[in-house]
């Protein structure tokens, strides 16, 4: 009876015998957005300070969870001026929401579904993922979405000539992460010393 309970409690196991902690490397990744301009021009940025925990499946190649966050005021831009607009209080408001958040709750092969906290405003959004694996303990995946900016209460107080918002709705997002192998107290330590 006892030798059952061992064999099923292995059973029960095997699946995350592989899996393995993994913790974003923020001066190796970064979060880009595009969205356009009088329909025209493109303005690109980049949050510059990435933070997150993956549990990989070496055997199976396969992303268990993903969860992360961004710091709002990593901000880059093209110039000064604008990266001042975007992390101020009419559009991420920094101050108030120092961070973009994720939290994955359902991973396939090319998809990753999940709850994205931006500007105090939580959504479950789907990303298009990319899972290039684990080379000398270091794993790489890339993400794109399209986000709408009036799901987020992202306000853009600029207008064109007949009225209309001069910047677009659409909010295209590409993540590209390195992940060095690691566990989880590191991780939570890693993040508090971010914050200090």
């Amino acid at each position: 009876m006892k030798a059952t309970k061992i064999f099923f409690s292995i059973l029960l196991l095997t699946p995350f015998l592989y899996a393995k902690e993994f913790i974003v490397n923020s001066k190796n990744s970064k979060a880009n957005f595009q969205l356009m301009y009088q329909k025209s021009k493109v303005i690109d940025g980049s949050f510059q300070d990435i933070t997150g925990l993956i549990i990989f499946d070496e055997k199976e190649n396969i992303i268990k969870s993903l969860q992360g966050s961004v710091d709002t005021d990593s901000v880059t831009t093209q110039n000064k001026d604008l990266t001042a607009l975007i992390i101020g209080e009419k559009i991420l408001n920094n101050k108030k929401y120092p961070e973009i958040e994720f939290n994955a709750d359902k991973i396939t092969d090319d998809k990753v579904f999940g709850d994205i906290k931006i500007n105090g405003v939580k959504r479950n959004i789907e990303f298009d993922i990319v899972n290039s694996g684990v080379f000398l303990d270091k794993l790489y995946i890339s993400m794109n979405t399209t986000l709408k900016r009036s799901n987020f209460d992202l306000s853009w107080d600029v207008l064109d000539s007949l009225g209309s918002s001069a910047v677009s709705n659409d909010i295209k997002v590409t993540i590209n992460m390195e992940a060095t192998l690691q566990n989880e107290l590191n991780f939570q330590q890693t993040k508090e010393k971010r914050k200090k």
